[in-house]
């Protein structure tokens, strides 16, 4: 009976030896560079930058500013669209590249301003199984100030004499502050 129960335990425990020599594993493949199947989603990603930046100051109801923006493919080879929009008085015109194939690339967004406020400025980078966005906050102030009174008549002096003094108010009446220099000049008989 021993001799029954040998046999199959040698042919079993030989096929099995010949069964782990024949699977061996071999080194795991990365699922990012599969070609069949496809990799999957998060084999690609990309990001824009900056997050947040805050631009110089913009003066109210001006146009064509611009700003830059790194695109960076940070996974697998992918096209990506190039789209931008403004919010809160920016709008943005256009860009200098509708689409990025290359890894990192600089692109401009070019925008303009309206009332005073805050803005953002948005630039999106969209492929086939990623996207994301950058942008920069926009502060718009405008700078104006006003004199009065502006044609006013002072009572009638004494040709001749001096000493007067007329007053002026003059306010800012922009949202920004700014500097402003003063000068006094005099029409025909008064100086």
């Amino acid at each position: 009976m021993s001799g029954r129960l040998s046999l199959p335990l040698c042919v079993i425990g030989t096929v099995l030896a010949c069964a782990l020599i024949g699977t061996r594993p071999s080194a795991a493949q990365d699922p990012c560079k599969l070609d069949d199947p496809p990799p999957p989603p998060e084999c690609y990603s990309v990001s824009v930058t900056p997050k947040g930046a805050v631009t110089a100051v913009r003066v109210a109801n001006t146009e064509e500013y611009s700003e830059d923006f790194t695109v960076q493919n940070t996974g697998n080879a992918d096209t990506y669209r190039i789209s931008c929009q403004g919010t809160g008085n920016v709008t943005c015109t256009r860009t200098s590249a509708s689409s990025v194939t290359d890894f990192s690339a600089t692109v401009s967004a070019f925008y303009t301003v309206g009332a005073s406020g805050n803005g953002t400025l948005t630039l999106t980078a969209t492929g086939s199984n990623a996207s994301d966005a950058g942008w920069y906050s926009v502060p718009i102030q405008s700078f104006s100030v006003s004199v009065t009174p502006d044609g006013g008549t002072q009572p009638t002096r004494t040709p001749n004499t001096g000493g007067y003094t007329a007053t002026f108010t003059v306010p800012n009446t922009g949202s920004g502050s700014d500097s402003y220099s003063f000068g006094c000049t005099g029409s025909s008989n008064g100086t």
